[in-house]
């Protein structure tokens, strides 16, 4: 799953400080009904996240 976001003119886009693992992992065991630990996020070369 890839998650594009769009900002309009003059919007300030955000800049994270760093990949929050935690919190996307928390999210989607939420949205899927898991508990957190049945959830893995890794960080793969290319940048992106691959969720378990």
């Amino acid at each position: 799953m890839k998650a594009l976001e769009s900002y309009g003119e003059g919007e300030q886009v955000p800049i994270s400080e760093g990949p929050d693992f935690n919190g996307i992992a928390q999210a989607v065991s939420r949205g899927l009904g898991l508990p957190r630990g049945r959830v893995t996020v890794e960080d793969v070369p290319d940048g992106d996240q691959t969720i378990r």
